[in-house]
């Protein structure tokens, strides 16, 4: 190899190990023909020249013959004097270096990397961000909704129980009033009772009367005068809980005898001092408890119905 700085007018011997060449670089056991380069390229000596050694990217002169040669222009070494082993070495380091480099490629194939990962990833990261912000939206959402709601189901409650418990304490007294007689002064009993004390509103309520001189029976099980009876306490007792002005009532004394029309007509009279009713009749017993009566007949001559009143409160 050449000295440090000294020009080379004849080919080039480098007794030195086997030359490690670059991937785009073709090799010859006879020589190499590379381009020169500012950085050292391949084709540069083993020597220690400033030429090899300049920085990557600047221009370099080397010189063949005397003459200088410019970057980019062609430099063969003669590897004629490197003994058969030491070709043989670096056919086998080349071909060695080959195969490497065809495994690696291989392996790179097999893997297909994905260039825009870390793009992607970086979308995906901004989805989950808006989605957690989303998420976090809603779930406050939902905790607003469900705390209005259990704001409402609790009212709901007591609203609820607060009316129920107002009817079941006066139902009884009712339900007395209703069935008392000279015979039975005690009268009959009722009660209410709920069947679900934690969500009353979600299921029913039980009703039981048992009339008097008679045992305990469900109230499908009783007479139609007596569910008329029972029925009529119940109204009274809800109509008690928030009293209304105006009681309008159709043929509530059907299915009753005599005895219980009585019963009822005296009940509501003693009502009416807070409270007006209507009651449509077609018992005669019923009538004289009223304040008047209102008839409703048909006007035959004029094709239509016609009615007339009779105020009672005068009439002894």
């Amino acid at each position: 190899a050449a000295g440090k700085g000294a020009p080379s007018t004849a080919p080039m011997a480098v007794h030195a190990t086997p030359l490690l060449l670059g991937a785009s670089e073709s090799f010859s056991p006879s020589g190499f023909v590379g381009t020169g380069t500012a950085g050292g390229a391949p084709g540069g000596t083993g020597g220690g020249g400033s030429e090899a050694n300049a920085p990557m990217g600047e221009a370099s002169e080397l010189t063949a013959g005397g003459a200088m040669l410019d970057a980019g222009e062609l430099i063969r070494i003669d590897f004629s004097d490197l003994s058969d082993d030491d070709k043989a070495d670096a056919s086998s380091a080349a071909a060695s270096a080959e195969g490497q480099l065809e495994e690696i490629l291989a392996q790179l194939r097999a893997i297909s990397p994905n260039l825009k990962a870390l793009q992607q990833y970086e979308e995906l990261e901004g989805r989950i961000k808006h989605s957690d912000e989303i998420f976090a939206k809603s779930r406050t959402t939902s905790a607003e909704a469900k705390k209005a709601l259990d704001e409402v189901a609790s009212r709901r409650k007591e609203l609820f129980l607060g009316a129920f418990k107002n009817a079941a304490k006066v139902i009884d007294g009712i339900y007395k009033e209703l069935t008392r007689s000279t015979t039975f002064p005690m009268g009959g009993t009722a009660h209410l009772v709920l069947e679900s004390s934690e969500e009353p509103y979600l299921h029913g309520v039980k009703f039981n009367t048992m009339p008097p001189a008679k045992r305990f029976r469900e109230i499908e099980q009783l007479s139609g005068g007596e569910r008329t009876v029972a029925a009529l306490a119940l109204l009274f007792a809800l109509w008690s809980v928030k009293p209304a002005p105006l009681f309008v009532m159709d043929e509530i004394d059907a299915a009753l005898d005599n005895v219980n029309v009585v019963r009822v007509a005296d009940f509501i009279r003693k009502q009416a001092g807070s409270v007006q009713f209507i009651t449509i009749s077609l018992k005669d017993t019923f009538y004289d408890k009223s304040d008047g009566l209102v008839g409703v007949y048909r006007n035959v001559a004029a094709k239509s119905s016609a009615s007339v009143t009779f105020d009672l409160r005068d009439i002894e």
